[in-house]
């Protein structure tokens, strides 16, 4: 009996001696010990998909600390977004959720179990991404972060975010979101960390599951090294396109032309690996057209708005620019949003995402104007909204002007017409005009008819097929616009 006893106390010491070395080797846990990795023992399980049409939003670190604000169920994909650091990687210190790398708690991790434990209660088929940048803005600090990313670098960068957040807090990808300098400093190693990272997230038996390796790229020339090793091996493609112009309507040279893009990137990539930016920001224009820097986010506008929230949900620009006197505010309003969405689902492209989420309105009073609750609703009941088929050239009129407006993607008829419509109670005023007797044009609707328009109301055009005005097909509509 003495000899067994002392048998087991051997074989328990030298357990627990095994236990201490290991513990004394293992590196430092980016959460100070909570929620050890968990290896992948089990059956692989289904791979993580894109959904059919995918309607992403951004999570900044700004809206970290009020993550239960935001209505999640309205989304197929969340970004959460950080920075990685050369000291993320090299001294395991964990990746950034902040604007500054210099404070002292810029390291500190939040709580990502119970974020995403709450994300996914919200709704359940979400996709959840850790998206990381590189937050530099000197040459120095984009240089000494690039290391990260390059041939010597990648698989250490790889393995850290494997093991200390895809596999520890069960992420369903990793989006990578490097801009501008830092890719012309990366050149072709960029291409090839992301293969590399792809790789990993696709390897089923090590993540558990297949899991996605998105990219953000923005339409300029920083883009040139970008080659097949990514194209072929990345999930999706997100183009930060955020223009907030009427698509339909732009002004030659305009930088951010959403038409422009789609077909420059779906000339290098699949369309069904391609989504696209939509902005939630304004930005402040002057008189003549010029952008004078961002205004506010579309929810401030709501709430600072709120005498006048019966019309400016619905279109794309505001005259009270109460933050810059002077100037006008413009943004993705309601029609604006799913026309530039509509065009990217009619031409096949996988999907679009917002930047970012805590733009969007979330106070209960503007609920109803929420842009990805509009996104939500029409991709899932597509009968219930009217394609957008024309384009006004302005938001606002007055009784001396003609109204200037554009058509474009219908069936060539003889009798196509426009007419001219109370938005909310859909009345016509009368209004009708046939339209040429081609696919896309443009058309004016006389000064004489504004003249007889209510001031203080919102109209909309309605453009239908039938002959002698009668109201066979509807065809689609336009924005709404505003009569001074």
């Amino acid at each position: 009996m003495k000899s067994i006893k002392s048998k087991f106390i051997v074989i328990i010491a030298c357990v627990i001696l095994f236990a201490c070395k290991k513990s004394k080797s293992a590196p430092m846990s980016v959460d100070g010990g909570k929620n050890e990795n968990i290896e992948n023992t089990g059956p692989v399980g289904d791979p993580v998909v894109l959904s059919s049409f995918e309607i992403g939003a951004y999570l900044p670190y700004w809206g970290i600390s009020t993550y239960q604000k935001y209505a999640y169920k309205n989304i197929t994909t969340l970004y959460i977004i950080s920075t990685i650091s050369k000291a993320s990687v090299q001294n395991n210190k964990g990746l950034i959720f902040a604007d500054d790398d210099s404070s002292p708690t810029a390291y500190n991790q939040p709580d990502l179990i119970e974020i995403l434990k709450y994300i996914r209660i919200d709704n359940p088929n979400i996709k959840v991404v850790l998206s990381i940048s590189d937050m530099h803005t000197t040459a120095n600090g984009r240089t000494e972060s690039t290391t990260l990313f390059s041939r010597t670098g990648s698989a250490k960068t790889v393995e850290y975010l494997m093991k200390n957040y895809v596999d520890k807090f069960g992420f369903d990808g990793i989006d990578v979101d490097i801009e501008d300098e830092s890719l012309a400093i990366l050149g072709t190693d960029y291409s090839l960390f992301i293969k590399d990272l792809a790789a990993a997230l696709h390897n089923g038996p090590a993540r558990g599951k297949r899991k996605l390796c998105t990219v953000a790229l923005n339409a300029y020339d920083f883009t040139k090294n970008i080659n097949s090793n990514l194209y072929d091996n990345v999930d999706l493609i997100g183009v930060m396109d955020y223009g907030q112009e009427k698509m339909d309507a732009l002004k030659p040279g305009t930088p951010r032309d959403l038409i422009r893009e789609g077909n420059d990137w779906s000339a290098k990539v699949s369309k069904s690996k391609l989504s696209f930016g939509l902005g939630f920001w304004s930005s402040h224009v002057s008189e003549d057209g010029q952008s004078a820097g961002d205004g506010w986010d579309y929810a401030r506008i709501l709430s600072a708005a709120s005498t006048d929230s019966t019309f400016v949900p619905y279109l794309t620009t505001y005259f009270n620019d109460l933050a810059k006197p002077g100037y006008i505010l413009r943004y993705n309003g309601l029609y604006e949003t799913r026309r530039k969405a509509e065009y990217v689902k009619n031409n096949g492209f996988k999907g679009i995402f917002a930047w970012d989420i805590t733009k969007d309105s979330t106070d209960p009073d503007y609920a109803r104007y929420s842009l990805l609750g509009m996104l939500k609703n029409w991709n899932n009941n597509p009968s219930k909204y009217a394609p957008l088929k024309a384009v006004t050239l302005q938001d606002y009129y007055s009784s001396a002007q003609n109204i200037e407006a554009k058509f474009h993607d219908l069936n060539v008829s003889t009798t196509n017409w426009v007419g001219v419509y109370e938005l909310k109670t859909g009345m016509s005023t009368g209004y009708v005009q046939y339209l040429q007797n081609t696919s896309s044009g443009s058309f004016t609707i006389p000064s004489t008819l504004v003249q007889t328009l209510i001031s203080g109301k919102l109209y909309i055009l309605k453009l239908y097929n039938g002959a002698n005005g009668v109201e066979t097909t509807l065809l689609g509509t336009s924005h709404p616009f505003y009569k001074l």
